[in-house]
């Protein structure tokens, strides 16, 4: 039930990210942009530490303003709960969408992982979306 309160969470913050994601191009996993991996790598990396306020700080600023911090930390408290300690996580892949429907104009980078945790095994998506300044910002994340 905790990991549907999860992705129901971030899907119905996000639902156009994940749909969008369908439709947007796909790079190989062995080659994909690294300061994208690196950005999402990092931030993921604050989740799997439980440095869950500081995942929410350095997220993007549409991410934060559609969940409130302790909202968010609460989540993810539940959420490592039910999945235990995490194993191993993996790249799959790295997808790139320009504008998607539904969202705020912009490039976006969808990189998903093969995350296995004690308790079960899931593809992780962390979304992020390229500032102005050409800086990467995570937008979204869930789990399937």
């Amino acid at each position: 039930m905790r990991t549907c309160s999860l992705l129901l969470l971030t899907l119905v913050l996000f639902p156009c990210l994940a749909l969008a994601q369908a439709n947007a191009t796909q790079t190989d996993a062995a080659d994909p942009d690294p300061a994208i991996t690196a950005v999402a790598s990092h931030w993921i990396d604050l989740v799997d530490q439980a440095k869950y306020g500081q995942s929410w700080e350095q997220a993007g600023p549409t991410f934060r303003q559609k969940i409130p911090q302790d909202q968010w930390i609460e989540t993810l408290k539940q959420q490592a709960k039910h999945l235990g300690a995490l194993k191993t996580r993996t790249l799959l892949s790295q997808q790139m969408m320009e504008n998607p429907q539904g969202a705020p104009a912009g490039l976006y980078a969808f990189v998903a992982y093969k995350a296995e945790y004690a308790k079960a095994t899931y593809t992780e998506q962390v979304v992020l979306r390229q500032s102005s300044s050409g800086s990467w910002d995570v937008e979204g994340y869930w789990l399937r």
